[in-house]
């Protein structure tokens, strides 16, 4: 257990607190861990919406082909 200072008050507190004792701020960040694990969310979300996006321009740009058929000419035969 080693002394550290808080980051808003500058007290001499333990590592292991969450809440400085004097201004009662919070002393500990968030992990690296979380960090990337959010990074990687918005990445996903970001490639998931230009997937979505890009399928419905797709479908907007498409135009359906109609087969059309010669007339058939009458013949007397």
């Amino acid at each position: 257990m080693a002394l550290i200072p808080c980051p808003h008050c500058g007290l001499q507190i333990s590592d292991k607190e969450k809440k400085c004792p004097q201004c009662g701020k919070k002393t500990r960040k968030l992990p690296f861990v979380y960090h990337v694990i959010f990074v990687l969310l918005l990445i996903a979300i970001g490639v998931l919406t230009y997937i979505l996006w890009d399928s419905k321009s797709e479908e907007a740009n498409t135009t359906e082909t109609v087969a059309v058929d010669s007339p058939v000419e009458n013949q007397n035969m």
